[in-house]
């Protein structure tokens, strides 16, 4: 995976993501997920490129959704591993849809490795 990401605004040069676990401290069961959520980065990117051909405000609107409440939590003292977690559980359910849960990991990796969430 390179460092150079096409986000919905173009392009976005981002830190490794390694560097990037480290500055937002996601211990190693976060980089664990992280690292399983990157191995579809590639195929979400794609996913939502074609979905703006559908609906050409959705890419944002879901950015935003994750930015929000990123934010919210941030201001809620939420941090780290903790942060991942809540972040996670809000895209991918309560757990008890295993394909949903999975989806909403995919798709926080993707906002995390193209730095829309969490610290540059």
């Amino acid at each position: 995976m390179s460092n150079a990401s096409v986000s919905a605004g173009g392009n976005t040069l981002t830190l490794p993501p390694k560097q990037k676990i480290e500055k937002n401290k996601l211990g190693p069961s976060t980089e664990t997920l992280l690292t399983m959520g990157a191995a579809k980065s590639e195929e979400v990117g794609e996913t939502l490129q074609k979905s703006a051909q559908l609906d050409p405000g959705f890419p944002e609107r879901l950015r935003e959704g994750f930015v929000d409440r990123y934010n919210k939590l941030i201001a809620q003292g939420a941090k780290g591993d903790d942060l991942f977690v809540e972040m996670w559980t809000w895209a991918g359910g309560t757990g008890k849809d295993k394909v949903r849960e999975a989806a909403g990991l995919c798709i926080l990796t993707h906002l995390f490795i193209i730095c829309d969430v969490f610290e540059k």
